[in-house]
């Protein structure tokens, strides 16, 4: 028998007794790789700690352990004459409480039979990837939060209510921040989006789907959210861009008068860039949750808010008869307690805004937003389909 083949009978035998389903073997061999798999850019940005169940309280509205977190009070000054005496203002901090949930991989089954029939340890490889799987639907709930949280300082700006949808005419998109209709606060468009939309109405400009690379324009105006012009939003740094590898692939394009003397090295090496602009550039190849097109901008994280990890990834692995089942999960919470700390660069025209009529929208969404959950399982390969190469012919 093979290596892996002696791999998978151990590793149903350990399967027999509680002190051997802890022991299980971690060895893998060769096999033929799908697609990156990478770990979560959630814990790679915000860092999140162990938090300990001492500083967790019961939830006041379910059977849950909540974390509270205070947001700084309000501070002014003012001048006075000689005989002046200051106002009276009573102090008022603010706090949220933030409640962890869980992510769990699915109950992978397999009788004991079918599993000593593999030479690749399947076991192994599953419980090596488990962790980035559960990272991806971390990574895509983190994203939309974000995306919240942009809208909620762009609708402050337009002076709209909280959470709701948007008419044509108010949401974002290239034609109307080029009419000045629609200010950019929580975010902005690219500079060749603005340039280039060519929608006639409202709802065509909503829709429009037209994508462009990244300009260093564009992040110089994003950087430029930050610090403002004085109302709500400004007096803020920028600490990263979160891109995709795709947009910044774009960057290798720049050219001399943009990366002077490094043009040689990207033009060789393709753009491999730490830092942008003085801003640390954090990226990632899952193009399917961070959508090329889309660039998130972050203040460092006391300016933001943060994240924990209640539970830590948990694999389990047990055995019913003689079919094997594994699965793992873990608890996280993250919370994002000034809005400002976040903001978003779009490179596409349309809007990707909630609209109030959704048709308006369509194609938009279905290409610039995260993939729905259970879509984010992705098979690159077509060997169920029998497209391998080449195939051996017998007649």
């Amino acid at each position: 028998m093979s290596l892996s083949g002696n791999l998978n009978a151990l590793f149903v035998e350990r399967t027999r007794t509680e002190e051997g389903r802890t022991k299980l073997s971690e060895a893998v061999t060769p096999y033929i790789r799908d697609h990156v798999k990478e770990a979560s850019f959630w814990k790679a940005l915000v860092k999140p700690g162990k938090i300990d169940k001492s500083k967790m309280w019961p939830s006041m509205d379910n059977d849950t352990l909540v974390a509270y977190f205070e947001v700084e009070p309000t501070s002014r000054a003012m001048t006075l004459n000689m005989r002046g005496q200051p106002d009276a203002e009573y102090i008022e901090g603010f706090r949220y409480q933030v409640a962890p949930f869980e992510v769990a991989s699915p109950r992978y089954e397999k009788t004991e039979e079918e599993l000593e029939a593999y030479t690749m340890d399947i076991k192994g490889i599953i419980r090596s990837y488990i962790g980035k799987d559960l990272g991806d639907v971390i990574d895509r709930i983190w994203l939309t939060h974000n995306a919240s949280a942009v809208e909620s300082l762009q609708q402050d700006a337009q002076s709209l209510t909280f959470g709701a949808t948007y008419a044509d005419a108010a949401a974002f998109s290239a034609r109307n921040v080029l009419l000045n209709s629609v200010p950019e606060v929580g975010k902005v468009k690219g500079i060749d989006a603005l340039t280039y939309t060519v929608a006639a109405t409202d709802a065509l400009g909503c829709d429009e789907v037209l994508n462009f690379p990244v300009q260093k324009d564009d992040l110089i105006k994003c950087q430029k959210l930050f610090s403002g012009y004085g109302d709500r939003g400004s007096r803020m740094d920028i600490n990263y861009f979160l891109m995709s590898k795709t947009d910044m692939h774009d960057v290798a394009s720049w050219v001399h008068a943009d990366v002077a003397d490094i043009v040689k090295e990207t033009t060789i090496k393709g753009a491999k860039f730490k830092e942008l602009l003085g801003t640390t550039i954090v990226t990632t190849g899952k193009t399917n949750i961070l959508r090329p097109g889309n660039i998130y901008a972050f203040s460092s994280m006391e300016y933001y808010g943060g994240g924990f990890i209640k539970d830590p990834i948990k694999f389990y692995t047990d055995r019913e008869r003689n079919v094997i089942s594994m699965e793992a999960w873990e608890r996280v919470g993250m919370h994002i307690g000034n809005v400002a700390g976040v903001r978003k660069l779009e490179l596409f025209c349309g809007a990707a805004d909630p609209l109030t009529t959704t048709t308006h929208n369509v194609a938009v969404r279905a290409r610039f937003d995260p993939k729905a959950e259970a879509d984010l399982p992705m098979r690159n390969n077509l060997v169920p389909e029998n497209q391998f190469f080449p195939t051996i012919s017998f007649s």
